[in-house]
């Protein structure tokens, strides 16, 4: 049975510098790294590291049938014990169903460590409704956890302190060293052929109803006109692929490559609510969030600011402006 240093489970962008400063630094060791994650998938299968075992998983009911998630648990489950595991390390506080049932399951025979990078996203516990209720129901038939049910700008799973307990997860630190992984990648990344001064992370807003499409295209548009349209590249959010007006004809980052593993490339990041935005700043990059000049609702604009705050810490500084010319000063 091959032995594995270690299974990681890596659901987000943001946990990827993590596991990439780890598999990186010991070369000589095997992972599985899993995700549910597409672009995750994709990126990995990108650089084909030799010491990293990938294994996408992920049940989508309508593809699986109703009772899929039976089958896509053993298959999940039978491809983890071909391996002999050291442990099992995950990073996320939320959302996360089917690692969720995996962490347990795997928690009864292979020691389970929690790598906390960030902390849970501020939201409050979700008052009774019927999302809610569903999303608790959901998590429970299918997975059989108790979760937790927080509300942001809509309602989201989030870990509760129980299932830490259950799982007697571990807590540990794990270094993350971007120059470093920058450094390993970079004739990868270079092989991509990408160049611009301003990387603008697109493709959340319009999706998430912070303003027309009219009204955004009208905004970008005049957003690349004033910094110019050969100095812009574009990164999509990995989720979210629209492009409106101008942003059409810019140089495409393509989604699947995490953008914090290209953060020491670029000196200038703008959008409006992405966490690259966070992750730039730590970084001493010039990061710009646009949010207060597409003035959503009140609601929206105060979380992103919260959430932004909350991620940060003291750490760097993401700036607002307000108008085109307060936008100008900061370029």
């Amino acid at each position: 049975m091959r032995e594995i240093e270690a299974l990681l489970i890596c659901n987000s962008n943001m946990f990827v510098p993590t596991v990439l400063t780890e598999v990186l630094t010991n070369t000589e060791k095997q992972y599985i790294i899993i995700s549910d994650t597409d672009n995750i998938r994709q990126f990995f299968d990108f650089l084909a590291l030799p010491n990293v075992i990938y294994k996408h998983y992920g049940f989508n009911p309508k593809k699986d049938g109703r009772f899929g998630f039976i089958r896509k648990k053993n298959e999940l489950l039978n491809y983890v014990f071909q391996y002999e595991i050291d442990k099992v390390v995950f990073f996320h506080a939320e959302f996360g169903a089917m690692a969720n049932w995996l962490i347990s399951q795997l928690s009864k025979k292979i020691p389970v460590k929690y790598c906390k990078l960030y902390d849970s996203i501020p939201a409050p516990q979700a008052s009774f409704s019927l999302c809610a209720l569903k999303i608790r129901a959901s998590e429970y038939i299918y997975w059989g956890q108790k979760m937790d049910v927080l509300v942001s700008t809509c309602p989201f799973p989030s870990l509760p302190q129980s299932f830490f307990r259950k799982v007697k997860s571990e807590n540990i630190k794990m270094s993350v060293d971007v120059a470093f992984v920058n450094n390993c990648l970079k004739g990868k990344l270079e092989s991509l052929g990408i160049r611009g001064e301003y990387v603008l992370l697109t493709g959340t807003v319009v999706h998430d109803r912070y303003c027309s499409a009219e009204v955004y295209t009208d905004f970008i548009n005049s957003l690349i006109e004033t910094i110019g349209k050969d100095k812009v590249i574009s990164k999509c959010h990995p989720r979210y692929s629209d492009l409106y007006g101008l942003e059409q004809q810019l140089p495409q980052i393509p989604s699947f490559i995490p953008g914090n593993v290209l953060i020491d490339n670029y000196e200038y990041y703008i959008g409006f609510e992405s966490t690259l935005l966070v992750e730039a700043a730590v970084a001493g990059k010039i990061a710009i969030s646009l949010i207060d000049m597409i003035q959503p609702l009140e609601s929206v604009h105060k979380f992103i600011h919260d959430f932004f705050d909350n991620r940060l810490k003291g750490k760097g500084k993401i700036f607002y402006p307000q108008t085109m010319d307060e936008l100008k000063t900061l370029l």
